[in-house]
């Protein structure tokens, strides 16, 4: 009998016909009495079946050997110089067995250049912006994206790009943030399976997904088996199981929709509904509590900050030379008030007039919370190197990340590069 060793390196012959009468005859034997061979059998079938499928469009429809005959050129009789050959042969020397050494040096240099060509013009997987609506900002665990047909087995990795139409699934003890254009923020439970239909629509098929969705013009819609959520600018939970989805809104309003009708929830409401029911209900809850996993998932710094240059698109901007920073307010997994934030740069190195700056604080969904001036005089001081604002009434609370927007004024003056961090309480 053959080995596991022996048949696995057969079975692609195996697939292709290539393999005589009784070798075949052997290696169906085997699959039958080997579970794992078998396994793997189907591993290979699956796997020549994609890509018979994804090559379909390249595969050749007839029969190219007439045309290649009909084309190949007539070929003079081969006359051979018996007398010259033996001759060279009879006075053969070693003056050219350089020759040998140098042809195998050039074959490996051109081999290695077209390596290098090959390699810059081959895609690059997911680090690509084309077609992108969202970034990985955060991730924990085992956490796959969807490769076609339904296998999930590409992992996903800090500022992976997220386009159109994507796939993800957490596994046990895992968990996901996708940061999408608006801003939207999505924070995913273990076990659940999602799709990303673009910015301003998600499919949850199972599992618990965390929505904080920014504002916008375009409705945002969630799609679950039981029914569809619609909202605007809200922060809301939904949970999805074989027989039902639960929401649970912690602020703003939404829209719940099945087939037993429709309902809308207002801030520390609930509902729970399941395909086919006659009617909406909905009851008070906690939402604080039932949201308080959330919290544990806390976007990666430099993560974000490459989501709010590369893929959010700043509709604020106002002056050509302003700087927009992504400050997280969170310390060890857990949010911080916010009491003032504060400005640094380096000494100024010269008698030239210094521009001022608004300074815009916006919060995750991009609205503005606070403005202030701050004046030229201030980085045209050689003493100074920063500079505080502090948060005008109560701190800044439960506020996840922050975006600061320092726009230069009309003052003319010459600008100050700097960087901006918040101050916790």
């Amino acid at each position: 009998m053959a080995s596991c060793k022996q048949v696995e390196s057969m079975i692609q012959a195996w697939i292709d016909g290539e393999l005589g009468d009784s070798e075949r005859v052997i290696l169906d034997q085997h699959f039958q009495e080997c579970p794992l061979c078998a396994v793997i059998l189907r591993k290979h079938q699956r796997c020549a079946a994609l890509l018979f499928e994804g090559f379909s469009e390249h595969r050749l429809r007839h029969s190219i050997r007439q045309r290649i005959m009909e084309n190949l050129p007539e070929m003079e009789p081969l006359r051979v110089n018996l007398e010259g050959i033996n001759w060279r042969n009879a006075d053969a020397r070693p003056k050219r067995a350089w020759l040998g050494p140098f042809m195998r040096m050039a074959a490996v240099f051109i081999l290695v250049c077209l390596a290098g060509l090959l390699y810059s013009a081959w895609p690059k997987g997911e680090k690509s912006f084309d077609g992108a609506v969202g970034m990985i900002t955060q991730t924990e665990g085992a956490v796959f994206r969807e490769a076609g047909h339904g296998l999930f087995h590409r992992s996903v990795a800090l500022k992976d790009f997220v386009k159109f139409g994507a796939f993800y699934k957490t596994g046990p003890n895992s968990r996901l943030m996708v940061s999408l254009r608006g801003p939207t923020q999505l924070r995913i439970d273990e076990n659940t399976r999602f799709q990303i239909c673009d910015d301003r629509k998600v499919r949850v098929e199972t599992g618990r997904i965390a929505l904080d969705v920014g504002r916008d013009e375009r409705k945002f819609r969630v799609l679950t088996p039981s029914g569809t959520i619609t909202v605007y600018g809200t922060v809301f939970e939904v949970s999805v199981d074989s027989v039902q989805t639960l929401v649970t809104l912690q602020s703003g309003a939404l829209q719940v929709e099945s087939t037993g009708g429709q309902g809308e929830l207002k801030p520390g409401e609930q509902t729970c509904f399941t395909r086919g029911q006659s009617a909406i209900t909905i009851r008070p809850v906690d939402a604080n509590r039932v949201l308080g996993w959330t919290k544990a998932i806390m976007p990666d710094t430099d993560a974000y900050d490459s989501f709010t240059r590369e893929v959010q698109p700043l509709k604020i901007a106002e002056l050509p030379g302003e700087q927009v920073f992504a400050v997280i307010t969170t310390k060890n997994g857990k949010p911080r008030a916010v009491s003032s934030f504060c400005l640094t740069w380096n000494p100024v190195g010269d008698d030239a007039d210094r521009c001022g700056y608004d300074v815009h604080v916006y919060n995750e969904t991009m609205r503005e919370l606070f403005s202030v001036h701050v004046d030229g005089s201030v980085f045209a001081n050689p003493n100074r190197r920063s500079h505080e604002i502090d948060v005008p009434g109560a701190p800044i609370v439960n506020a996840g990340v922050l975006h600061v927007k320092i726009v230069p004024d009309n003052s003319g003056g010459k600008q100050t590069p700097m960087k901006v961090s918040a101050v916790g309480l």
